[in-house]
């Protein structure tokens, strides 16, 4: 399969090397295939990294269903996403 310019996003990664399991892929944080079509989850919950991000984005809390720890690992994934990409575009 030819992935050409697309980033590998956990949902790219299953698609490639058919995950068929709960893969843990940071700290607090796995991909589940069969939760949200892969993308990346808050660890034992079917709460998606993207709508923690999303919500701290609008100001608003989503403690009530998650810790602040949960809230970190969210932060700090997305912020290694972040530095693949600078890394990948410096390669470029």
């Amino acid at each position: 399969m030819d992935t050409g310019t697309r980033c590998l996003t956990p949902s790219v990664l299953v698609e490639l090397f058919k995950v068929t399991e709960i893969t843990k892929i940071a700290e607090r944080i796995e991909v589940d295939p069969g939760v949200h079509h892969g993308k990346p989850v808050i660890a034992g919950t079917r709460i998606p990294v993207y709508m923690v991000l999303g919500l701290l984005a609008r100001e608003l809390t989503p403690e009530d269903h998650i810790t602040k720890e949960d809230i970190l690992a969210c932060l700090r994934y997305a912020q290694s996403l972040v530095e693949e990409v600078h890394a990948a575009q410096a390669m470029l």
